[in-house]
Parts: structure tokens; C-alpha cells; sequence
């Protein structure tokens, strides 16, 4: 299944794995307008264009990153000048069935 839905870093297509869920995000938003954030699951971000930055890592990272954010992470995280590409694999939130 494919869906696409807004998001505060953009359009993201959606689809799921077996236990996983992966997040397709192309960004188009201001940075200031992404706020300060929590996730209950845990994810992998792999960045794979744009300049993002990360509380995680170097500022202003113009290389391919990769991120992992354990469950609870509070961020406000993003693109440089607002546009960029990323990938994230999401876990199911404790207690959430599949």
C-alpha cells in the first residue's frame, strides 16, 4: 500500500513492512516551522539529499547520513533551506499491534 500525506517536512509516501514501516519524505517546509517534536518509536533516517541537521550529528552534514533515533527521542530536526530528501524505518510504538 502507497499513500501520500502531508507531514511538517512535507509529502511522505507510506508504505508498510512485516514489522516495519517506511517513510518515503520529501521535504518542502522552512526550517523554522518544523517544531520541537517527539517520536514513541524508535527509526532509522537515512538522508538522501539536502543538508540536514541533527541534534545526532555534525551541523550542516552535506553528505549521505544515516541517524538512528531511539524510542522517545525529542527533536526538531531538519533541512538546511527547507528541501531535501530522507528515508526513515520506524518500528511499531510499544504495546501497538502490526
Amino acid at each position: 500500500m502507497v499513500e501520500k500525506w502531508p507531514n511538517v517536512l512535507g509529502c511522505k509516501q507510506y508504505f508498510r513492512l512485516t514489522k516495519l514501516r517506511c517513510r518515503i519524505t520529501i521535504a518542502d517546509c522552512p526550517p523554522e516551522e518544523v517544531k520541537l517534536h517527539m517520536h514513541l518509536e524508535s527509526h532509522l533516517v537515512l538522508v538522501t539529499s539536502g543538508c540536514y541537521i541533527s541534534s545526532g550529528s555534525d551541523p550542516l552534514n552535506r553528505r549521505t547520513t544515516l541517524i538512528y533515533n531511539p524510542p522517545g527521542t525529542t527533536h526538531c530536526d531538519h533541512f538546511d533551506q527547507g528541501k531535501g530528501n530522507l528515508l526513515r524505518l520506524l518500528s511499531h510504538p510499544t504495546g501497538q499491534k502490526t
